[in-house]
């Protein structure tokens, strides 16, 4: 650790911490410890359960002894885990011990703060002592504790174990030792004994019954409501709320509305914390008292909701009388306006008195209890009241605000039904395209619901919905973009995708959402690539496009089932799994079997692994209407489960063994349900027809492509083997060999057939088979000189020669013209050719023709004409060439070899 240069400017004690040892600390750390010994001991023995009752016993008591004596933080620590132990002990044999010496123990010490952390110890022993003990020592400490001589901890701790009693006991006894105690608790003199009392209320009401709340507790909890401690008319007003359930109509109507109706049209408004808590929990009253209220009563709630949402609150600072209180409008702008005509406090921003950003802005609560709202108002008093208002909330300028806002979309959709489309498109839009993460993050949790509630809304404009469904569509891609590497959020937004081919069409699908999925499948943990490699399967199935299913198959072949990394030979077979679930039989055997089948003797034994758990489901497309060719693929799948059943590696072999065992399985429940099984796939076959012969299709262009490149590839080579050097043409000869030559310039011409003239072209190939194809090639055998058809080049077919192709090396066998020429040692090179001269060429095996033999009437054109090109005398070049066949510029696989033999084209 590097230290400070200059130490004497910090202070002492300010750097190195760490190094100032606490030894007084420590020493008090281990004396803990030694004193808690026997409080370890006993969880070890009630969790490990390796001792006796006697044991247990022994041990409470023992520690019941010497507890009382140890130093409050000693006491403080062994509450916790005294609390722990609780729930671990028999209720009937050492729990009650253990409430008796120790519990009561530490209730009972003078220390406050060693009793608060002792309190819950007891309220958790309370909940599994037996009745018996309640009934008698429980329900005693609890009537002791709540003396007014006891205590203001004391009393608290009565009201919280009443609270607990009143759950275990039955309604006489709570009506005969809690319900007056109780009651005359709600008038205690501290107010902290008042609101510990209101939060207990709830559950005794529960406990004693509805008429007796009535009768009892409920005018005790009205007269809380007007404490003058916050404190306590907070928690009454709360109390009241989740009473508000309990209470029968009649009564709600009669007591319960008015009051709250009262908070809502008071002038002065009511205090800011009541305000707070009436919004904060409108959604859960108004729920319930929306069926007692009248038209009049129910405008008066909405416009106070409609207050609320509209980023004002009444002023409690200055009271401006006359004016309208806060059931008014529901704009920003608008003037505020009670229904009931009842005036009310003025009303100012919400920002010049709180926060906008803080989670509790009340914006924010109207936000959250927006749908409890609109389902109590109902789809009229939406459009009509809160659409607006719904609006303005999508568009709040707090983050926190809109996140609810998303969260609970979906649920106004459902809410609103048939109509959601129209009134919550433009919602939708704002939210999804927003520019904070976390909102569209919260509207991302439940976008299905939404996007199928849209795309499934009756007589709605197609156009529209359609524009509005694909703007969707990049925001969800941006997004995926963004949580890209958190795959608890991918895996979420994938579940999602499940519905996508329902609602978006082909395009969007191959085209937007198809790159995602392959992304994550190569790219994802093992969760998303499962559902990836599912979704990618059932979007195949869905397009309407033959050509881009097949394209998606190829992908999976050539990127995964055949790639270099294992991960995505794994992934592969995962696809494989889901597409016997989506795919007839015979497609995956014609697509996807022999990839599969090469994977048993892959070298990494994972995959091999893997290829055994999916051996079994791949087995049942060798049986479906046992054809040929199902017969020969059932032979070789025989053979690689063989192979597999005596893989060297350990895991690879038992999970071969357990395949074969779970195929035998499988064959049986077949053959139970094989007409069905081959209904099924016949109904999937004959769907796929147009597949099938999409899939063919691109399999005749791949090979032609194929071919195309291997031709190209092959001219290439030639061209660059002889090199770009310019060679010399003759184009006569006279005299005693003397010649007259042309230079012609090395230009290799490409991209052209290799039978340019109107007439067929035959070449061979001695080590190669024939191959017919849209170049020109015919399976004919060769030509031979001795029968008038020597092997002659040129830069293109002439009219009744024999004409060679255009490109790199054009050779051609004679024939099919009218009149042959034999060309002697011409040979062709990136355009041009060299012809021998009167000289005799070893290599040729033929002598050479003299100029006495040539006819003018027959001279070949120039080396720079499109026509054939004939060898007069030899050249310079041409004679210092080694003797041999290499003049031909050797000979390339599926090529001709080209004859050097000297001489001059003559007519027959």
């Amino acid at each position: 650790m590097a230290l400070p240069m200059n130490l004497s400017n910090i202070p002492k004690g300010e750097y190195l911490p760490e190094l100032e040892l606490p030894v007084e600390g420590i020493a008090a750390t281990i004396k803990q410890d030694s004193e808690l010994q026997l409080l370890y001991k006993l969880k070890a023995m009630v969790q490990e359960d390796d001792g006796t009752d006697a044991e247990v016993q022994r041990c409470i008591h023992e520690i019941g002894d010497i507890i009382w004596r140890f130093e409050a933080e000693v006491q403080i620590a062994a509450a916790q885990t005294a609390q722990e132990i609780v729930p671990l002990l028999k209720p009937t044999k050492h729990l009650p011990d253990m409430f008796s010496t120790i519990i009561k123990t530490m209730i009972g010490l003078r220390n406050e703060i060693v009793r608060e952390k002792w309190k819950p110890v007891l309220l958790e022993a309370m909940q599994y002592l037996p009745s018996s003990i309640l009934e008698k020592d429980v329900l005693d400490l609890a009537l002791e504790k709540g003396e007014l001589s006891e205590t203001q901890d004391a009393r608290q701790l009565c009201c919280k174990m009443f609270g607990v009693l009143a759950e275990r006991f039955d309604k006489q006894m709570i009506e005969k030792h809690i319900l007056n105690k109780a009651v005359q608790l709600c008038q205690d003199t501290d107010f902290t004994v008042r609101q510990t009392i209101c939060e207990q209320l709830n559950t005794i009401a529960r406990a004693i019954g509805l008429a007796k709340t009535k009768e009892m507790l409920t005018k005790e909890l009205f007269e809380l409501l007007e404490d003058e401690e916050k404190d306590v008319s907070s928690q009454a007003l709360r109390s009241l709320v989740s009473l508000v359930e309990f209470l029968d109509s009649a009564y709600l109507s009669e007591a319960v509305v008015p009051i709250f109706k009262n908070y809502m049209t008071m002038s002065p408004p009511p205090e800011e914390h009541t305000y707070q808590l009436l919004v904060q929990l409108f959604g859960k009253y108004f729920w319930r008292l929306h069926g007692e209220l009248s038209e009049e009563d129910l405008l008066i709630f909405i416009n106070f909701f409609k207050t609320a949402a509209s980023g004002r609150t009444p002023n409690h600072h200055h009271h401006h009388h006359g004016t309208s209180g806060p059931g008014g409008g529901g704009g920003p702008s608008s003037s505020s306006s009670s229904s009931s005509g009842s005036g009310g406090g003025g009303v100012v921003s919400l920002i010049d008195q709180q926060d906008p950003t803080l989670p509790n802005s009340y914006r924010s609560y109207c936000a959250y209890n927006f749908p409890a709202v609109v389902k109590s108002c109902g789809v009229k008093k939406y459009t009509s009241q809160l659409h607006s208002v719904y609006k303005n909330l999508c568009e709040d300028t707090t983050t926190h605000t809109r996140q609810i806002m998303a969260a609970g979309f979906h649920e106004i959709c459902i809410i609103l039904e048939s109509k959601a489309f129209t009134y919550l498109k433009d919602p939708f839009l704002q939210l999804i395209q927003d520019s904070e993460i976390d909102v569209v993050d919260s509207l991302m949790s439940n976008v299905s619901t939404i996007l199928t509630n849209f795309n499934q809304t009756p007589n709605s404009n197609s156009d529209e919905k359609t524009s509005v469904l694909s703007a969707a569509v990049p925001a969800i891609c941006k997004y995926e973009e963004m949580v890209r590497t958190r795959w608890r959020k991918v895996r979420r937004l994938l579940d999602h995708f499940q519905c996508f081919p329902d609602i978006y069409n082909t395009d969007i699908l191959h085209d937007r959402f198809m790159p995602i999925l392959f992304r994550h499948l190569a790219e994802g943990t093992t969760e998303t690539k499962d559902k990836s490699a599912a979704l990618i399967i059932l979007f195949t199935r869905r397009l309407n496009d033959n050509n881009k299913q097949v394209d998606c198959f190829t992908r999976l072949q050539s990127e995964f089932g055949r790639s270099k990394s294992y991960w995505h030979r794994l992934a592969f077979l995962t696809v494989c799994q889901h597409t016997l679930s989506h795919f007839s039989r015979r497609f995956f055997r014609e697509k996807l079997f022999s990839t599969c089948m090469d994977l048993a003797k892959d070298p990494v034994s994972n995959v091999r692994r893997r290829l055994c758990l999916v051996l079994p489901y791949i087995k049942q497309c060798c049986c479906i209407r046992n054809t040929p060719s199902a017969q020969i693929d059932l032979q070789q799948f025989n053979e690689k489960m063989a192979r597999l059943q005596l893989d060297s590696d350990v895991d690879v072999y038992e999970a071969a063994r357990a395949a074969q065992a779970l195929i035998v399985e499988m064959d049986a429940e077949y053959a139970e349900n094989s007409e069905q099984l081959e209904a099924v796939d016949a109904q999937r076959e004959e769907e796929e027809n147009a597949l099938f012969e999409a899939a063919q299709e691109q399999d005749k262009q791949a090979r032609r492509k194929q071919l195309r490149e291997l031709l190209r590839d092959t001219n290439d080579m030639q061209a660059a083997t002889v090199g770009p050097s310019p060679t010399t043409t003759t184009t006569g000869t006279t005299g005693k060999g003397a010649s007259t030559t042309t230079q012609a310039p090395t230009q290799a011409v490409k991209g052209k057939s290799l039978n340019h003239s109107s007439h067929s072209s035959h070449t061979h190939n001695h080590k190669q088979p024939h191959t017919h194809g849209s170049h020109g090639l015919h399976p004919h055998g060769p030509s031979k000189a001795s029968h008038g058809s020597g092997s002659s080049s040129s830069s293109g077919g002439g009219g009744g020669g024999g004409g060679g192709g255009g490109g790199g090396i054009g050779s051609g066998s004679g024939g099919g013209g009218h009149d042959r020429r034999t060309a002697s040692s011409s040979s062709k090179v990136g355009g041009t050719i060299r012809g021998g001269g009167g000289d005799r060429d070893t290599s040729s095996n033929s002598h050479s023709l003299t100029s006495k033999q040539t006819k003018p009437d027959h001279k070949l054109p120039s080396a720079t004409s499109d026509s054939r090109k004939g060898g007069g005398g030899s050249t310079s070049s041409e004679r210092s060439r080694k003797n041999s066949g290499n003049s031909s510029c050797g000979t390339l696989p599926g090529l001709p070899r080209l004859s050097t033999t000297g001489g001059v084209m003559k007519k027959k």
